[in-house]
């Protein structure tokens, strides 16, 4: 009978009592679909050791686990993906620990009839809760491999087994100073394998060959505290040929998986084979699974219908040192699920022809569009039909999300246009909505006269008499400061033809402006401005922005400096992720110089900006954007 699980417990030292912290047993997952949800795309290479089986039973379990390479492949994966230790039942998460105390834990294993015997004890631990009380790894030393970089150091399991150091860093540069960046993701915890170490504690993979890598490693502690870092060394990745790759690999679809099959290289030191995918024959390949020595295929689940995929393999050894890729193979999921009807279509007339946009499909396997027209339009009532048929435009598909129909500039034809989506396995999708266009006339309307332009109320009121035009749709406005060689239009959308002024609230005082206005028709076509009416709103001018926006990472978070121009006071912006538009932080002294911001979390990139405010109110314009990643 399989046993139950394991219990943890808890006792608080010195002569504290023991605690129960597992509500349940804490055990392995046997069922194979609840293990996929678990671990995605990582389950694959797990799996792989027990066959296609929907359950792995205790004495399916215990027949691998007697294989010692099987054992050491899985205990390894299981250190590389915290999730499979989960499914494996051998992971707990105490969260209820205050920093300073000391305290011990106890397994307890429960067989299948509920009896509990000790199965392991923990020594005394101490929760650290100080930076310096981390101990820096001392023996830091690597070695250089194929596109890789092998580093080990002085692990002392004493250190581990108090609490002082729970795990380890590893930090990359490519310059002797930095800035150093984490090399990888998880907090790295050395296993033992047979009762042993392995030779080397990281590997950095995928990287340059015959570039200079720097590399230090810091300790974690059981608080999460991270101790200094070790002096670097200096790695340069060379490129050697190891292994054979594997043979005659080939692929194909499996309902809505991939399956790979290939044949084992004869040659000595193959511990496994390890398998790449991508979405296009260049790359870049990234690694789905690892699978044994003795597997020659592999079931890829983590993939859509509609895809195409690319894969190769490398044969690795008992160091993880790989072969060169094996030969590329290509698998196509075909579906028979076709694309949305294209939405957003539109059509206008230019003077090169009629454009014809949508916006784009969201289908990952989209091969592209094809855009249909007739002129064959009627009109019944207030309804405007088109009749068809609809003549395709081109041969094959279009990608882009326009298409230029080179109509005569002189035709006066009504056209009708319609966009139809095709995925790669050529589903067509439902037609998009009919939309009609011609081509426009190319006489723009006359330039209104504008009247005056006066400050009222704070803002500048302008008005103006528009051309006597049949099609005239309305009028845009435009300012100039006299300083500058170019202007803006001020009105975001047509000003309708019956208004005649418009109130500019923008204007900056001190400024002098030239404004002006043009008139546009209904075909859209935009007459030239009006001659130019020159304005001096005020002679108050805003404050200088502070300069020199600088940011400096410092352990508490980001510090930022400026040089200040002798304002009032100081309005600090910040934005950071899910925070939208820059939002005030905070209002400083004029004289202020620098800023800590503590408010920051750690693996997030946030953007200051700072505006000066004078005594009048004047605020300045933003300054020069600084950014900063708070590691």
């Amino acid at each position: 009978q399989p046993d139950l699980g394991f219990h943890v417990e808890r006792a608080e030292t010195p002569g504290g009592s023991w605690s129960r912290l597992t509500a349940e047993p804490v055990r392995r997952l046997e069922d194979a679909a609840e293990i996929r949800r678990r671990l995605g795309a990582e389950a694959e290479s797990f799996l792989t050791f027990f066959g296609d089986v929907p359950r792995i039973d205790a004495q399916r379990f215990e027949e691998v686990m007697s294989s010692p390479l099987a054992r050491s492949l899985i205990q390894l994966q299981s250190v590389k993906t915290p999730p499979l230790a989960a499914v494996l039942g051998e992971t707990f998460e105490d969260r209820q620990l205050v920093p300073g105390s000391s305290f011990r834990y106890r397994i307890l294993r429960v067989d299948a009839g509920g009896a509990e015997t000790l199965w392991a004890q923990s020594e005394e631990l101490v929760l650290h809760g100080r930076r310096d009380e981390v101990p820096v790894p001392d023996g830091l030393r690597g070695q250089a491999g194929d596109r890789r970089a092998l580093l080990s150091w002085n692990h002392q399991p004493q250190l581990s087994r108090s609490g002082q150091t729970v795990g380890y860093r590893v930090y990359r540069a490519e310059r002797p100073f930095g800035p150093f960046r984490p090399a990888s993701a998880e907090i790295i915890v050395p296993s033992r394998v047979d009762g042993e170490l392995p030779e080397f504690l990281f590997a950095d993979r995928f990287l340059l060959n015959d570039v200079d890598y720097w590399y230090r490693v810091t300790s974690v502690n059981l608080a999460g505290f991270e101790s200094p870092p070790t002096d670097a060394i200096l790695i340069r990745p060379r490129a050697t040929v190891l292994l054979p790759p594997p043979l005659d690999l080939a692929g194909r679809p499996l309902e809505d998986a991939v399956y790979l099959r290939w044949t084992r290289p004869a040659a000595e030191g193959i511990e496994g084979f390890v398998i790449y995918r991508a979405t296009q024959f260049e790359g870049p390949y990234q690694p789905v699974g690892l699978s044994p020595a003795a597997a020659s295929s592999f079931l890829d689940r983590d993939v859509s219908t509609g895809g195409i995929y690319w894969y190769y393999l490398t044969s690795q050894d008992g160091q993880a040192n790989e072969s060169e890729p094996s030969d590329k193979v290509q698998v196509f999921l075909s579906d028979a699920v076709p694309p949305v009807a294209p939405e957003g279509v539109e059509a206008q007339g230019t003077e090169e022809g009629i454009l014809i946009s949508w916006q784009p499909n969201s289908e990952s396997d989209l091969e592209g569009y094809v855009v249909e027209r007739t002129t064959r339009i009627s009109r019944r009532a207030e309804e405007t039909r088109a009749d068809g048929p609809f003549f395709t435009l081109f041969t094959g598909t279009t990608t882009e999300t326009s298409y230029w129909d080179p109509v005569s500039p002189d035709s006066q034809t009504r056209y009708a246009y319609r966009v139809v989506a095709l995925d790669r396995s050529w589903n067509r999708s439902a037609a998009s909505e009919v939309v009609f266009a011609r081509m426009p006339d190319i006489v723009p309307p006359p330039s209104p006269a504008v009247h005056s332009a006066r400050v009222e109320d704070g803002q500048v009121v302008l008005r103006w008499s528009g051309p006597l035009a049949e099609d005239l749709a309305g009028f845009w406005v435009y300012r100039t400061p006299e300083s500058a060689d170019r202007g803006q239009r001020l009105n975001k959308s047509l000003l309708a033809a019956e208004v005649q002024s418009y109130q500019d609230a923008t204007a900056e005082p001190g400024e002098v402006y030239v404004y002006a206005v043009s008139a546009q028709d209904e075909s859209g076509n935009e007459g030239d401005p009006s001659p130019g009416v020159r304005l001096e709103f005020m002679d108050l001018r805003a404050p200088e922005p502070p300069q020199n926006v600088r940011i400096e990472v410092r352990r508490e978070g980001l510090e930022i400096s400026w040089r200040a121009g002798g304002a009032d006071s100081l309005i600090l912006y910040r934005s950071g992720p899910n925070e939208g538009p820059p939002a005030i932080l905070t209002q400083l002294e004029g004289e202020t110089t620098s800023y800590l911001d503590r408010d920051v979390e750690r693996g997030s990139t946030y953007t200051y900006t700072l505006r000066a405010l004078d005594p009048s109110g004047n605020l300045s314009p933003p300054s020069e954007p600084a950014s900063a990643r708070f590691e």
